[in-house]
């Protein structure tokens, strides 16, 4: 979020709590750090959300498309040359700490911004498939194959499609079918290998069976729609 967001968000945070506004505080505004990061592409003047996310997530700039992976990819989209590009997120560098992690967004989970934090791709559209790159894993399959992905703690967001199969009708609506072309069920697989891994965990997707869900006794909670 740049200063003009910030500045806007925060006058009308602090109007509709009957004050003129700027002398309001955002959230992480009172946080004890909090730093400025430039979030160009490399090889674009106006950037994308991918590449932005690799910015601030991994610490790196990024060429536009790309998510997870630095400069020496030799373009979006190009499967081979991502071998080698990978960069890690502050998502593993907090796993390493021992600290727990997650994402929240009003997205798809594996949409450009959040992929950035636990994908390594070279294209954000790779969500379910990678348009015939066999050498490379689509976004979702990373997520629940991969570190730090599987270790994230909470994971909050929609898009149940690029977990399903194409085979499928969503869970909500039937009538809209999965996006895996593998048969891969990977909300399945998640939930066997935390069972096999004794771990406690919380899988949702509406709000009554969220509303249930109790921290302290689920160490995993992922919730799509």
């Amino acid at each position: 979020m740049g200063l003009p967001s910030q500045f806007t968000g925060r006058v009308l945070k602090g109007q509709r709590n009957n004050s003129s506004g700027e002398e309001e505080f955002l959230e992480w505004e009172k946080w004890q750090h909090s730093a400025l990061a430039k979030t160009y592409n490399t090889d674009y003047q106006v950037a994308d959300s991918a590449g932005t996310a690799t910015a601030y997530l991994c610490g790196v700039k990024a060429k536009q498309g790309t998510a997870g992976l630095d400069d020496t990819v030799d373009d979006r989209g190009h499967c081979a040359s991502s071998k080698g590009a990978e960069v890690t997120s502050i998502a593993e560098w907090a796993i390493n700490a021992g600290k727990s992690t997650g994402l929240v967004t009003t997205s798809r989970v594996t949409h450009a911004s959040p992929s950035a934090l636990y994908a390594n791709t070279a294209e954000r559209n790779w969500e379910a498939e990678t348009g015939g790159n066999d050498d490379c894993k689509d976004i979702a399959s990373q997520m629940v194959d991969d570190i730090p992905g599987k270790f994230l703690n909470v994971i909050l967001g929609g898009g149940r499609r690029s977990f399903v199969p194409s085979t499928e009708g969503d869970v909500e609506n039937p009538a809209d079918l999965g996006r895996r072309l593998d048969g891969r069920n990977l909300i399945e697989e998640w939930q066997q290998e935390k069972n096999s891994s004794g771990v406690k965990y919380k899988y949702v997707w509406n709000v009554a069976d969220f509303e249930e869900v109790d921290p302290e006794k689920n160490r995993l909670f992922v919730r799509t729609f």
